[in-house]
């Protein structure tokens, strides 16, 4: 294919580290892995304990050999039931790609997206000291074999085929059934191709909508603290190792109030997307103008309304929702240990801010009118502020 040359040279290094990859997990190179039936340690508050049913042996074989209830799954933590969700729904979303014979979002989907996931989970066993479940390794690895195997079948070919000598798939892939149509019949050990005749897509669902929304809290929060703590350590020269994480649990009501206008205006699409018709944000402007209490604040109710607008566009099904659909607190402390270790600190206690503190200083845009306070950060609901 004619591409760019440095677009050449990244895809193959791309492909490369795949390879690899897969090898050291497949080969137990630099990886720690915790035995199969231990749960693993998450929280170092001991203040929620979840009780765990014994899971049924029957669950295990399942088309595809894909864990298909990880709710079942006693020995996987809070992380990794969110990484095996997200991995559902990262799979559903190539699938819909192929159909649509839409190659180059299923690429974006089932090799670059997986291919972070993967790492995401690597990085948690490695900083929390938990190591990784080999039965969710497998199924990260079969997810991305079969979702990259229409675009690069030869490089998912070797990945297969060391999964197959590991004996890593959960279950001998079906037989392949005779075709009528064909002139001959693959048969033995000496196939070359056992991907494309053996593998199934997995069985998979579209993962649930709470636990991405609260997996993507974790994560860019995690980020967020990081770049956090960095500010504060080099202007503070502050040594401390204890945070205070606050957290805020509703939109301002200027916020809610934006989107319950906004809402009058939603049409749902075929496929059940909200979306707002093109004329919304002029109707809203209207509405806003011709009402003495609101006209003040125009300009920051449609630079809101606006960035609500593009949440929805991006896909966002939920932008117009009130409140998260996740309680901020129990995944910050569910997690602990991640983001001790992650960060370098030594423990965090989580406060929810008191919005009538800030009510005062901010506005719809969440920039400060009053000078002396412009400069301080107030957390808003999914993004919390660090303090140490």
């Amino acid at each position: 294919a004619n591409f760019a040359q440095n677009t050449a040279d990244k895809a193959v290094s791309k492909l490369f580290n795949f390879l690899s990859t897969a090898e050291a997990l497949l080969h137990n190179d630099n990886v720690v892995y915790r035995a199969d039936d231990m749960p693993p340690e998450e929280a170092t508050h001991h203040h929620h304990h979840h009780h765990h049913h014994q899971h049924d042996q029957h669950h295990d074989h399942h088309q595809g050999g894909i864990s298909p209830f990880p709710e079942t799954r006693a020995e996987w933590g809070w992380f990794e039931k969110a990484v095996w969700n997200e991995a559902n729904k990262i799979l559903c979303l190539a699938d819909h790609a192929y159909q649509n014979l839409n190659f180059h979002t299923a690429l974006h989907w089932g090799f670059y997206e997986l291919a972070l996931l993967r790492d995401a989970y690597t990085h948690w066993g490695r900083t929390t000291g938990n190591g990784l479940n080999r039965r969710l390794v497998n199924d990260l690895l079969y997810f991305h074999v079969v979702a990259l195997s229409p675009i690069c079948p030869h490089v998912c070919e070797e990945v297969y085929k060391m999964m197959v000598e590991k004996d890593a798939l959960a279950m001998t892939p079906p037989k392949p059934q005779p075709r009528r149509d064909m002139f001959f019949q693959p048969t033995g050990a000496n196939r070359t191709n056992m991907l494309c005749w053996d593998a199934k897509w997995p069985s998979h669902s579209p993962g649930n909508v709470k636990t991405t929304r609260a997996f993507e809290f974790l994560r860019d929060s995690l980020a967020s603290f990081r770049a956090q703590i960095q500010h504060i350590r080099a202007r503070n020269h502050t040594n401390s190792t204890q945070a205070l994480i606050l957290i805020s649990l509703r939109d301002p009501e200027s916020k809610i109030m934006v989107k319950n206008m906004l809402k009058r205006y939603v049409m749902v699409e075929d496929d059940a997307r909200y979306v707002l018709p093109a004329d919304a944000l002029r109707r809203l402007k209207e509405h806003v103008m011709s009402d003495n209490l609101l006209r003040p604040k125009a300009k920051e109710i449609m630079q809101y309304a606006a960035y609500v607008r593009d949440q929805l566009r991006q896909g966002d099904s939920q932008a117009l929702d009130v409140g998260l659909g996740y309680d901020q607190s129990e995944v910050l402390l569910t997690n602990s240990r991640y983001i001790n270790n992650a960060l370098g600190i030594t423990g965090f206690r989580v406060d929810v801010f008191r919005e009538d503190d800030a009510e005062t200083t901010t506005n719809v845009g969440g920039r400060s009118k009053n000078k002396k306070t412009a400069k301080k950060a107030v957390p808003t609901p999914g993004n919390p502020i660090l303090i140490l």
